[in-house]
């Protein structure tokens, strides 16, 4: 039994650090933004971004899209590790927002945001975005 508990337990240490992913740590992160409009990609861009201890303590704030005067959070989970969201707007067009970041470690996430642009009597319009965060290092003073 003793040694059963043993390995069970070996078995499961590679799980706990992932498990107990508390959202990313303070600094300079490189973002990398892939969009696509209607199955048409833009090149990838690359851009730094500081974020800030008061910042990751909100983080539907700063993750989230924020909602417009005619728009309604339909879903939001936070997870400790996985941010997912929806929201749906009617004005100035009728659209839907959703999306999630997995935060797989302190220093690394991924995501990915789907906009879907309805268009009465038309073709609706889906604009997706694939976003990959990686932590290089402190804030620049």
């Amino acid at each position: 039994m003793r040694r059963f508990l043993t390995l069970a337990g070996l078995l499961l240490l590679p799980v706990l650090p992932a498990a107990a992913a508390d959202g990313p740590q303070p600094g300079l992160w490189k973002v990398t933004v892939i969009a696509e409009t209607d199955g048409v990609a833009a090149p990838a861009r690359v851009s730094e971004r500081c974020l800030k201890p008061e910042q990751l303590n909100a983080l539907d704030k700063t993750f989230a899209p924020e909602l417009g005067a005619a728009c309604t959070r339909t879903d939001y989970e936070w997870t400790g590790r996985r941010l997912s969201w929806r929201i749906a707007c009617k004005a100035p067009v009728a659209m839907d927002n959703s999306g999630w970041y997995e935060f797989d470690s302190a220093a690394h996430y991924s995501g990915e945001l789907i906009v879907t642009v309805i268009v009465p009597g038309g073709t609706n319009m889906i604009a997706r975005t694939r976003i990959e965060g990686e932590r290089v290092g402190a804030c620049p003073a």
